[in-house]
C-alpha cells in the first residue's frame, strides 16, 4: 500500500466515523454538537442529550474543533451531509449519498488527510487569509440579508477553494462543488 492509499483509507475512516455519528445521535443536533460528541466533550449538553452513550464519543479527541469542522464542511460539499434550518442553528443530517456511501465499501478522496496535515489545517499566506476573511464577512452579511444561517450560504471549504482557485470568471466560479446551483 503507497502513501496515496493510506490517506485515502484514512480519509473514509474519518468520513464514516463522522457520518456514523450523526446516524446514530438519536437527535438533531448542529456542527458543534457534533464536534463535541466527536471529541468526547464532557460539557453538560453531552451528559444532558446523552450523547456521552453514542458509540461513536470520543472517538476523534486529537482533532482540533477547527479540522473537525473542515471535514464537516468537506462532508457537506460534497454532499453526504446537509445542514438543514431549525429554530436556533441548522441541524445535520445525512443525505441519501452519505447513507449510500456508509453502506457500502466505496472509497471517495475526500482529501481530510492533506488538509488537516500540518497545523491541523491548511496554512494560508497573509494575503490570502485577508481574502478569506473578506469572504466570510461578505457570506454573513448574505446570511443576514436573507435570514439564514452563514453556513448555509457557503462552507468554510468552499470558501478555503475560492481562495486557492482564485476564480476569474463566473465559468471558473461555478466549478468549484455546491457553488453552481446557490450562485
Amino acid at each position: 500500500m503507497d502513501i496515496a492509499e493510506i490517506k485515502k483509507s484514512m480519509d473514509n475512516a474519518l468520513a464514516r466515523i463522522v457520518l456514523s455519528t450523526v446516524q446514530f445521535i438519536p437527535i438533531k443536533v448542529g456542527v458543534q454538537k457534533l464536534i463535541g460528541t466527536l471529541r468526547g466533550t464532557e460539557a453538560a449538553y453531552i451528559t444532558d442529550l446523552e450523547l456521552n452513550s453514542v458509540a461513536t464519543y470520543g472517538l476523534l479527541p486529537m482533532f482540533s474543533d477547527e479540522a473537525l469542522r473542515s471535514i464537516v464542511d468537506i462532508l457537506i460539499s460534497k454532499q453526504y451531509l446537509s445542514a438543514k434550518p431549525s429554530k436556533f442553528k441548522p441541524v445535520l443530517v445525512i443525505t441519501d449519498a452519505g447513507a449510500d456511501f456508509l453502506q457500502s465499501a466505496f472509497m471517495e478522496n475526500f482529501g481530510f488527510v492533506d488538509q488537516i496535515a500540518d497545523n491541523q489545517i491548511r496554512v494560508m499566506q497573509d494575503s490570502k487569509t485577508l481574502l478569506f476573511d473578506q469572504l466570510k464577512k461578505i457570506r454573513l452579511r448574505i446570511a443576514k440579508r436573507e435570514q439564514i444561517s452563514a453556513f448555509l450560504v457557503c462552507t468554510d471549504a468552499q470558501l478555503r477553494e475560492i481562495v486557492a482557485k482564485l476564480p476569474a470568471t463566473p465559468g471558473e466560479f461555478h466549478e468549484i462543488k455546491g457553488l453552481k446551483k446557490h450562485f
